[in-house]
């Protein structure tokens, strides 16, 4: 099920570097996103700390992740963002993103995944996924350098 919640950027950001802290090894916990923007410095050690457990506790130097874009806008990590995705990671703290604990849900148990890429798919492409989503590194949102 997917749910909506109030986050600062802050949290954003945290869960943006908790996501890209393992690359370029694979992760399921690597967060492809929409309505944002942002870059990977590889040359960065990632500084996450993490519990016994695998979940964030925080970044204890430099972040790999930089050039956040909300949209055209740099984040704000004081400002506070809406943002939509799957209980597990905003309501469970899945994948160790305990950074959303304690968010405000505004939204919750909108649809399944499933039902939401398929009411995209429908309404925003016309039926057909075409040829703007055919190069498997995405569409220019995550940058690597």
């Amino acid at each position: 099920m997917g749910c909506v919640a109030e986050v600062t950027g802050q949290q954003i950001k945290d869960a943006l570097e908790m996501a890209s802290r393992n690359y370029p090894k694979e992760s399921g916990g690597f967060l492809q996103v929409s309505g944002l923007k942002y870059t990977i410095k590889t040359s960065v050690p990632s500084s996450v700390q993490v519990d016994e457990k695998g979940n964030f506790v925080k970044v204890a130097g430099a972040y790999r992740v930089a050039d956040i874009m909300i949209g055209d806008s740099p984040l704000d990590t004081s400002k506070v963002y809406t943002v939509a995705s799957h209980n597990y990671m905003l309501k469970m703290a899945g994948d160790g993103m305990t950074m959303f604990k304690n968010s405000k849900v505004i939204r919750d148990d909108v649809m399944t995944d499933v039902d939401i890429l398929s009411a995209f798919i429908r309404n925003n492409l016309g039926g057909n996924v075409g040829a703007d989503y055919a190069n498997p590194a995405g569409q220019g949102r995550i940058t690597i350098q």
